[in-house]
């Protein structure tokens, strides 16, 4: 399941970061054999201003986010997880699940 968020175009400290593209992809491609080549079709029609990490933790993507405008997330969205469904992020191989809330608190 795709997943396109936005962000401020200034981080949480108030600043603008120059040194990195305002597009942010993450691919989880856990038992989802396609999602990778999905990802980089986006970063490619994104053209310079994108950049694709892959499974990339939940811990990661606060700081990952910063400077970012928009994050496009390729993965997993319907993870289990008190009875909602939640995007699927991954650690170690495993996957892990947050909550909605804590997700929005992050972006």
């Amino acid at each position: 399941e795709e997943r396109v968020m936005k962000r401020q175009q200034h981080d949480r400290d108030g600043g603008e970061s120059a040194s990195c593209p305002e597009v942010l992809i993450t691919a989880v491609p856990l038992n989802l054999p396609a999602v990778e080549s999905e990802a980089n079709e986006v970063k490619d029609a994104f053209g310079g201003n994108a950049e694709l990490v892959l499974n990339m933790s939940i811990d990661q993507l606060d700081e990952a986010l910063r400077g970012r405008t928009t994050w496009f997330f390729q993965g997993h969205g319907d993870a289990p997880l008190s009875g909602e469904s939640v995007p699927a992020f991954a650690t170690s191989g495993q996957i892990q699940v947050v909550s909605i809330k804590s997700l929005a608190d992050i972006l």
